[in-house]
C-alpha cells in the first residue's frame, strides 16, 4: 500500500512508454517525464507513504488485538465488537483462526510489549497470508485515501466535461470514498 512511488514509474516501463526515442523533441519528453513523477515532485507521494506505514502499523495493532479477543474469548461485547470490525474486513471466524495459528506458531509472530506482531515471511499457510495481507490493505486503504477511478458519470459524457472535470477528479473520488465509509460507520 505504501508503494505509490513506484507505481508511478512501473507504468512506463511495463509498457515500453521511454521507448519511443526520437518520437518527440526534448522539450515534449522533458514534460512527460515531469508529469509521471509529479507526485514525486510535490512530495504527495512521500507523503501517502508514511501516512501508509502509520496507518498500517495501527491496522495491525488493531487486526492483532481484536483476533486475541476472539481467539481467547473475550467478554461478550469485546468478542462482538471485534467479530464485526474482522468481518468488515472480510475475516470470518474460520480465516481468524486459521491466521492466529500461524501467528501464534514458533516464528509466526512476536509478543512485544503485550501486543502481537505478525511475521508473515514465516507462516506455512499461504491462504493464512494471503487474506491477513488483503484485510490490512484493506483497511489501509480506506484509512488514507487514495485516489481510484471513482467518479461522477457526468465527467465520463464527452470530452468537455473530461476537461473541466479532471482536475477535481481525487476531489470526486477521496468524496465518495470518505462519505460511504462514513456511511457505513457510524460511530
Amino acid at each position: 500500500e505504501a508503494l505509490d512511488i513506484m507505481i508511478h514509474t512501473r507504468a512506463d516501463a511495463l509498457y515500453d512508454v521511454g521507448e519511443q526515442i526520437g518520437r518527440n523533441t526534448r522539450f515534449e519528453r522533458g514534460v512527460e517525464y515531469a508529469t509521471t513523477r509529479m507526485g514525486i515532485i510535490g512530495g504527495f507521494d512521500l507523503w501517502n507513504r508514511e501516512l501508509k506505514k502509520l496507518a498500517g502499523l495501527g491496522t495491525i495493532a488493531h487486526l492483532m488485538d481484536d483476533m486475541k479477543v476472539l481467539m481467547t474469548k473475550g467478554s461478550v461485547a469485546e468478542t462482538k465488537k471485534s467479530a464485526e470490525y474482522l468481518a468488515s474486513l472480510g475475516l470470518g471466524p474460520s480465516q481468524v483462526e486459521r491466521i492466529w495459528k500461524q501467528v501464534s506458531a514458533v516464528g509466526g509472530g512476536n509478543k512485544v510489549n503485550d501486543m502481537w506482531w505478525p511475521n508473515t515471511e514465516a507462516w506455512t499457510d499461504q491462504e493464512a497470508v494471503r487474506l491477513f495481507r488483503q484485510a490490512l490493505t484493506g483497511d489501509v486503504s480506506s484509512t488514507i485515501i487514495t485516489p481510484g477511478l471513482e467518479r461522477p458519470l457526468w465527467m465520463d459524457k464527452n470530452i468537455g466535461f473530461k476537461m473541466i472535470g479532471q482536475f477535481k477528479s481525487f476531489a470526486f473520488s477521496s468524496q465518495s470514498k470518505t462519505v460511504m465509509a462514513a456511511l457505513q460507520a457510524p460511530d
